[in-house]
């Protein structure tokens, strides 16, 4: 998967600095989502699957048109799972092999 952090393209100006927030957020498989909410957690839209058959990427982006941020020193050296083991494809996370 890629992750990219986009320019700002509302500038410094748009914000208001001094009215700010704090919000947690706790991200939960599907077995906590059942025991957070007591319900069954919401279909997945697509899977890997679906990805493969159609021929469409699984690990990249549609935003080629939306620029990137520069990688900071301090995540400069973070590696991908795919770099770390070239052996993994999308295939075997389909197949639930990996």
């Amino acid at each position: 998967m890629t992750q990219k952090i986009y320019p700002d393209p509302y500038g410094w100006d748009t914000w208001d600095e001094d009215n700010d927030a704090r919000v947690f957020v706790h991200i939960a498989n599907s077995e906590m989502y059942h025991e957070i909410t007591g319900e069954a957690p919401p279909p997945t839209p697509i899977d890997v699957r679906t990805y493969i058959e159609y021929g469409f990427p699984w690990f990249d982006l549609y935003d080629g048109d939306l620029g990137d941020v520069a990688t900071s020193s301090e995540l400069g050296g973070v590696q991908s799972v795919q770099s770390l083991d070239p052996s993994m494809d999308a295939q075997e996370v389909a197949d639930g092999t990996w």
